[in-house]
């Protein structure tokens, strides 16, 4: 009857692509899945994320600088599990059939502004402890809407961090948070940021020293500009959990920019079940012309997660939600005006 219920609430996503598994042996049917795969078969293109190398780079794009970032953002993703599925989801929506229930589906994410704050702890470790830590941070996780539906769902969700390979979890590598409150989400745009509550310093030193790295601008009306341009090329890079698995690499082009929203698009970097939510990195590089004559650069820089798989119109094409510019990427790009940065208001949870 468990079974069953997986696979009829993996049915009920539509083309979205989280995995559904029994919470009680989710590792055993998370590697079932992944070894037989049919979307898949073999998944000969997804590149363990430890494994991730020069060569695997386009040779038009084959750059230092363009694998460090990707290993920036990598080192961001994170694994979703999602134990409960809301009431609040609308008829005809993803899970809309399955609301209530507490089936597991599995997702991806990435991390994004780490906020400090004064005042009890609100993890839940604290929440059971006679003397909670005093303070703590608040870690902003960015994924698909229809993974993380509001906060009744974050609240049932753990995240995975440094789950990159299988031992992770034996050698304690991996460390899981819970979800406390969605802070934006847009069905539309199919984007969701949920906060989790944290005291671990060394946890947060870590990860702030990668977050440092980039920085998230609002969605951008130069995008739809620069996508056109003839001789431009778009590297598309997805990182993400395939079947709830350690964290894997694809890499393709991005495609088709949708002009209903200007912020979302579709790509042939492949994805499986598991990876809605993960961060897809588009990066629009400029030939070298008048104005630029010492090769390829880096003009655009566009980060937004996983949405769906467009199963009616190509097995491999896949449609983003809407996402945001990178300002600071570490290598030659052109600079973006300060203002429009995104400024985070302080939250209240």
């Amino acid at each position: 009857m468990e079974l069953e219920d997986c696979r009829r609430k993996k049915a009920d996503q539509g083309s979205h692509e989280c995995e559904v598994l029994n919470a009680d042996s989710e590792a055993a049917e998370s590697a079932y899945n992944w070894e037989n795969c049919t979307k898949n078969p073999g998944h000969a293109n997804f590149i363990p994320v430890h494994e991730l190398k020069l060569d695997y780079l386009p040779e038009w794009c084959r750059y230092q600088s363009v694998l460090k970032n990707v290993r920036t953002i990598a080192a961001l993703t994170v694994r979703l599990r999602v134990f409960y599925t809301s009431y609040e989801r609308p008829d005809g929506y993803s899970f809309s059939q399955h609301r209530g229930s507490d089936v597991l589906h599995t997702g991806s994410a990435w991390i994004g502004i780490i906020q400090h704050f004064t005042g009890t702890c609100q993890c839940p470790e604290c929440a059971n402890s006679s003397s909670p830590f005093k303070n703590y941070y608040i870690i902003h996780i960015h994924t698909a809407c229809h993974v993380v539906y509001n906060t009744e769902e974050a609240k049932s969700t753990k995240v995975d961090v440094f789950y990159d390979d299988e031992a992770a979890m034996a050698e304690s590598r991996t460390k899981t948070l819970t979800g406390l409150s969605v802070i934006c989400k847009e069905e539309l745009r199919d984007i969701c940021i949920f906060g989790c509550a944290t005291h671990d310093k060394t946890l947060v030193k870590y990860l702030r020293g990668e977050t440092r790295k980039i920085e998230h601008a609002y969605p951008y009306d130069r995008l739809w500009k620069v996508w056109f341009r003839r001789k431009w090329q778009r590297l598309c890079v997805v990182v993400s959990h395939p079947h709830g698995q350690p964290k894997q690499v694809t890499i393709g082009e991005a495609r088709k920019l949708l002009l209903v929203l200007e912020e979302n698009f579709t790509y042939t970097a492949e994805t499986c079940p598991g990876s809605s939510g993960a961060p897809v990195i588009v990066l629009v590089f400029r030939e070298k012309g008048k104005y630029w004559n010492s090769g390829p650069r880096c003009d655009l820089t566009f980060l937004a997660p996983h949405s769906q798989w467009l199963a009616e119109a190509d097995m491999q094409l896949n449609q983003s939600g809407c996402g945001s510019e990178l300002a600071s990427w570490d290598f030659p790009s052109k600079p973006l005006n300060k203002g429009l940065l995104m400024i985070h208001k302080k939250d209240t949870f």
